[in-house]
């Protein structure tokens, strides 16, 4: 991960353009993330990221290698979420899987996302103040629904790693998403895409 976020931060820092603090800077990472071609996301994200954790803490931003415990039964799942966790559980966490989302819909809930951040200073120790109570309670956030998963810790393949707050915008768009289905196949994202929207509009 740091190779490919270095080389765009360094890019923007050429441009004058500071990571997250202004919707034109978001706009232009996540313009950029969406035209990187990403063939194999565990070397890519995972064995490349600068931080690798063995644990979650609300509010942060993460991606992994999962394998969800009943995967046999799930119409699709995604190997490699993107994922704010929200929620502690005694055997892992809730949190918000944004590749979910279409790429429209994705920006729109990171917008409103981004208005619960901690701090501003958009460094390292940045996180977002999550719960479900400040998720359900403003339609701002409506769109995080179709996102909402629990991830168990012991079905987490790889270590976390943590995406700092100023990588946030590239890591939204790159398109390291892999949908599987119950037999192992891959499934289109334009089908689970299909099927949030599906959700949002029904108010689920």
């Amino acid at each position: 991960m740091a190779n490919l976020f270095t080389e765009l931060l360094e890019e923007a820092s050429q441009k004058n353009i500071i990571p997250a603090r202004t919707l034109s800077a978001r706009e232009w990472f996540r313009e950029k993330a969406e035209d990187i071609t990403i063939k194999d996301p565990k070397s890519t994200i995972i064995r490349t990221s600068a931080s690798l954790q063995t644990r979650t803490l609300n509010g942060f931003m993460y991606t992994y290698l999962y394998r969800p415990k009943y995967q046999d039964t799930l119409p699709f799942h995604d190997r490699f979420p993107l994922v704010f966790p929200f929620k502690r559980t005694k055997l892992g966490f809730y949190g918000i899987n944004l590749h979910y989302l279409p790429l429209p819909y994705r920006a729109i809930l990171m917008d409103n996302l981004y208005k619960l951040s901690m701090d501003k200073n958009y460094d390292d120790e940045t996180r977002l103040r999550l719960s479900s109570t400040i998720l359900e309670g403003s339609a701002r956030f409506r769109y995080y629904k179709p996102c909402v998963r629990q991830y168990l810790n012991n079905h987490v393949q790889t270590k976390f790693a943590l995406i700092p707050s100023n990588q946030w915008d590239i890591a939204l768009f790159l398109p390291f998403e892999r949908f599987i289905n119950e037999a192992g196949g891959r499934v289109s994202t334009q089908k689970v895409h299909r099927d949030s929207i599906k959700k949002i509009r029904r108010g689920i």
